[in-house]
This record gives structure tokens, sequence and C-alpha cells, in this order.
């Protein structure tokens, strides 16, 4: 009893993982080094993105379909060379046509606001420093003492003291 419940198990097992390893070639990675397709770009000024947030025009962000929220995205114009960096806040697009919508802020540096879509490389951003997180701050030891320049020190200049004041009548 015990023996061909085991078999069972073991058989069901080799049988998953066989299924996994021949389906698994042709499941594309989550995300690819350079996904290559077409960006347009969107205006939705003052709605709710899907992670929650009010969208704003003069964000940096986009909507891609895969990608985790907060996901930062290199994107490159491939007509001339622009890249932008924005960062994954809502969902789409979910025509078949575009890989990626891009915020008009994002869209104006990439010069496809009279066009409205280019041709793009999209590539994960991995950023080593947080940009505008204030951090430790080093100032150099200084050296509290006098100043030995050879002779006493006396400076040109000499503070005369001021008549004293007069009572109030």
């Amino acid at each position: 009893m015990k023996c061909s419940l085991f078999l069972r198990l073991l058989f069901s097992l080799a049988v998953s993982l066989f299924l996994l390893s021949a389906w698994g070639e042709s499941i594309p990675e989550k995300s690819p080094k350079i996904i290559r397709g077409k960006a347009s770009w969107y205006d939705a000024h003052g709605r709710f993105t899907a992670n929650g947030e009010r969208f704003h025009k003069d964000s940096l962000t986009c909507a891609h379909r895969t990608f985790p929220f907060g996901t930062r995205l290199r994107v490159k114009n491939i007509n001339n060379n622009r890249e932008v960096i924005v960062r994954v806040t809502d969902r789409g697009p979910f025509g078949g046509k575009y890989c990626i919508d891009i915020s008009i802020a994002a869209a104006r540096v990439l010069g496809i606001i009279r066009r409205g879509f280019a041709e793009v490389e999209i590539t994960e951003y991995e950023e080593t420093i947080v940009p505008l997180k204030a951090g430790p701050i080093k100032f150099p030891e200084l050296q509290l003492g006098t100043i030995n320049m050879g002779k006493e020190y006396t400076p040109e200049w000499k503070i005369e003291s001021l008549p004293p004041l007069k009572p109030l009548e």
C-alpha cells in the first residue's frame, strides 16, 4: 500500500518535471535584457494609476504589462538615440501594437510628442545610488589653533571703542 502510493507520487513528480522542462523552453523570460517595440504616450492627468498613485503629466512614469510597480526602466528612442528613465506605475498598453505607454513628460524627452509613437529599446535600470536621498555629510577635519606665520600676528585694523551712551532724559 505504502509502496504503491510512493511509486505514484514519484511517477507524477517525474511527469510534472518533464512537462515543466518541455514548456519552459517556450515561455519567455519575465524581464529579458532588451525589449524592442513601439512606445506611445498617454495623458491621464489627475486620475489614479493601477498602483494607487495619482497620475501627473510632468512625472517620468510609464505603463507596462509585466514589470512590477516601481521598477525603473531605461527607454531609448532608436531614431534619435534619446533616452529617459521612467518608473512603472500603471498597467497597459492592452493593444498588441505597443509594448509601453510613457507619460507626456517622458515623451517630450524622447521627442515623440508630434508623431505619437516611436521604436524604442527598453532595458531594466538598476541604479546603485538612490537619487535625491540625503546621506551622511563628511566635513574635513579642522585644525583649530593659532596661525603660525613666523612672527606674532597682529591685525591691520583695530576696533575703536564707542563713545559712552548718554542717558535719556
